[in-house]
């Protein structure tokens, strides 16, 4: 009997102590670093190790279903055991499934060669940024100095090598595959220097700080040399990732910036203005991420540029400025994660159903959309957003409707904002975004065979603007900067802006619909679009279409006499002028600095996409093959549509149309997976099955992680 008291008390006792560490290690989580937070982890998995033990052991002893449950809980600490010691040992053992080794120089040279074959292979275009001399010198001079650069010196090497074209969306990811560390200071740039805005509990003090120096080089200079490391269109958003890179301890030491990855000396200087130093120690990877991925915060908690946000996308409304204030932080359905990432909650239809209802019984001063914190994600579902907005005559209008912008603002956020640009009437607040509106995107993952990196490799090309226009970033109507005196002090210098913002009288002249009707019609803007000119009873508008008006690059915008035939428009930086010499009438269009003469088109003029449509697939088929072979590069925008054009078809069971559709979509975009699926299912619909898997092997090869494509053609050996 005594005996079995003790045996209980012992269990309760380190269940207790599981609880507290537990409960110790949940509290110090919100600063993972220190060895109190590594103390109360080890303890934690210590004391559950022993009340596993305990208790698997007394139910070991009992008869009948108590037995079963003592050997699972014994197994599963034999499971928490293991992994632990492994995680000690190395945790890449976890990821890579392999104990990770040097590589040698041969190996390397393999990983090399990989990637230089596979990465030109895989991208749309890589070379319409990064001539193929550069390139190809590039992965020579790796090579011939490979034999005498340590391996994560090769790593760096190889992050310039993906970061040559500055698409955001295409790099080299070193983790897990490299155990790297970071010091324990999270940064952001502000007007006035880079600043610690956070830190370890052993480093608090410099919280609040100016960096100087990053060992004995100046911070901005070491920024300079990050530039070639980091894969970013432009500078500002190259800021927002040095602030997680540019203290990664194995990178500042590859690069020659500190001697070692040891210890990292930086120079401080404090609000006295006096300058001081702290040798700080780098923390495992993970414990670094919390702050950049894990880290997230209340959906209203200021300053507005800490962490990442709670929700995806929510709204509230101030009845004292009467501002509806729409905050967009990811572009997915679902309003929130759980935890293991997925969306869940309401969709941005069923948002967008909420904005209407509110919309109907509220009256609004000015509509605020924040997407300074958005990431991206996919931009086909906010399509039913942008054109709430667009059709909302309450909010879209001059002076009315806001949207806030920075450098976070990226991929699928960037291809909101383009949107808003192009059918809106609103006004950019904020930093410059960090990519442009045409941008590379939707990568793949591709592992390099023998180290186990994994390279990013944009698939896909979209266009949210003219194909001319080469901007890297959205510029804000109103400029706003922050100083680390706004953050300290809980301010928001964009929402200021706004709430001060004076409408400006929009100034044009006088004009009759009868001098306005000859120019009506459309003009030719490109291969496959037309610029049209509408005048209705009580607007005067253009529009930019490919005949769907659902696209990324549609523009719906009023226009504004400022002479007898030249017009502004909506749209910042973009005029129409009119130009008549007899009856030909041509029509010079300024975009963002670019000008473009179009000449117009006849009534009976019919795109190529809209012939595919209306259901001459021969003739749109040939139309758009004709502009290809003339050298055009078509943008993943057509892509998709002929895709759903394809599939309309294959519903309605008109599969030999269908195969006509997906067979040109691999014409026009060799290099998608996409293509080679979908043709391959329409072929198997078809019974051309040999034809057919051949297709789905190339979807496979292209996208290794089409495990569909895999499947089929696996079932057909």
């Amino acid at each position: 009997m005594l005996r079995n008291i003790v045996k209980k008390t012992w269990i309760w006792l380190s269940l207790i102590l599981t609880i507290s560490a537990g409960g110790l290690f949940i509290y110090l989580s919100d600063i993972p670093f220190g060895n109190l937070f590594w103390g109360s982890l080890y303890a934690f998995v210590i004391f559950l190790l022993i009340t596993l033990l305990l208790t698997g052991f007394r139910l070991i002893s009992i008869a009948g279903w108590q037995r079963f449950s003592g050997i699972f809980l014994l197994l599963i600490a034999g499971i928490i055991f293991l992994t632990s010691i492994i995680s000690i040992i190395d945790f890449r053992i976890l990821v890579l499934r392999k104990i990770p080794g040097t590589l040698s120089t041969a190996e390397w040279q393999e990983d090399i060669d990989f990637l230089a074959k596979e990465f030109p292979q895989r991208h749309p275009d890589l070379f319409s940024t990064v001539s193929p001399a550069a390139f190809d010198g590039f992965v020579q001079n790796l090579n011939a100095s490979i034999s005498n650069l340590s391996e994560d010196q090769i790593v760096l090497q190889l992050m310039k090598l993906m970061a040559l074209p500055n698409d955001g969306h295409t790099n080299i990811f070193p983790l897990p595959a490299m155990n790297f560390h970071f010091y324990p200071l999270k940064t952001f740039y502000f007007e006035d220097g880079w600043y610690v805005t956070d830190a370890s509990r052993s480093l608090q003090h410099a919280i609040g700080a100016r960096i100087i120096k990053i060992g004995n080089t100046n911070v901005e200079e070491v920024f300079d040399r990050y530039k070639s490391i980091i894969g970013a269109e432009n500078d500002y958003h190259k800021r927002e990732r040095f602030a997680f890179w540019g203290f990664c301890a194995e990178l500042l030491a590859a690069e020659g910036i500190l001697p070692d990855a040891e210890h990292g000396i930086f120079i401080l200087e404090g609000a006295d203005g006096k300058r001081y130093s702290i040798d700080a120690s780098p923390e495992p990877a993970v414990n670094y991420a919390y702050w950049s991925f894990f880290k997230k915060i209340d959906n209203d908690r200021l300053p507005v540029l800490a962490n990442m946000r709670k929700d995806n996308f929510w709204y509230t409304f101030d009845p004292a400025t009467k501002s509806l204030y729409l905050q967009i932080n990811q572009v997915v359905n679902g309003s929130s994660l759980d935890l293991l990432n997925r969306p869940q909650g309401k969709t941005i239809r069923q948002l967008v159903a909420e904005l209407e209802q509110f919309l109907e019984n509220q009256e609004v001063a000015r509509c605020i959309i924040d997407l300074r914190q958005n990431i991206g994600g996919n931009h086909f579902l906010v399509y039913s957003l942008a054109d709430f907005i667009r059709n909302s005559p309450e909010i879209n209008q001059h002076g009315k409707l806001f949207t806030i912008i920075g450098r976070r603002t990226y991929s699928a956020g960037i291809n909101f904002a383009t949107m808003l640009e192009n059918r809106t009437r609103t006004l950019f607040v904020g930093e410059p975004g960090g990519e442009g509106p045409n941008q590379f995107g939707d990568h793949i993952r591709l592992p390099l065979p023998n180290s186990g990196l994994t390279a990013f490799i944009s698939t896909r090309y979209w266009e949210g603007s003219l194909k001319e226009d080469n901007r890297t970033w959205i510029s804000p109507d109103i400029p706003v900067t922050y100083t680390y005196n706004d953050f300290q002090e809980n301010h928001d210098p964009a929402m200021t802006a706004i709430l001060n913002y004076q409408p400006r009288k929009r100034q044009h002249i006088s004009l009759d619909d009868a001098s306005l009707s000859k120019w009506s019609g459309a003009y030719q803007l490109s291969p496959y679009q037309v610029l049209k000119i509408h005048l209705d009873a009580d607007r005067r508008w253009f529009e930019i279409t490919d005949f769907f008006d659902r696209d990324l690059f549609y523009v719906n915008s009023d226009m504004y006499p400022i002479a007898e035939n030249r017009f502004a428009t909506d749209i910042a930086g973009v005029a129409l002028t009119f130009i008549s010499e007899g009856k030909d009438h041509q029509l010079q269009l300024n975009w963002k600095g670019r000008e473009k003469q179009l000449s117009r088109v006849p009534e009976n003029f019919v795109l190529p996409l809209q012939r595919i449509h209306e259901g001459d697939v021969d003739g749109g088929a040939a139309a758009l093959t004709q502009i290809y072979n003339s050298g055009f590069v078509f943008p993943s925008n057509i892509e998709l549509k002929l895709n759903t054009e394809g599939y309309r078809h294959l519903q309605n069971e008109n599969i030999e149309a269908a195969v006509k559709i997906f067979r040109l979509n691999t014409l026009l975009f060799p290099k998608s997976p996409n293509t080679y699926d979908s043709l391959g299912e329409a072929l198997l619909a078809s019974g051309e099955t040999l034809l057919a898997i051949e297709n789905y092997a190339k979807a496979f090869a292209l996208d290794p992680a089409n495990s569909h494509a895999a499947a089929v053609v696996e079932a057909h050996q």
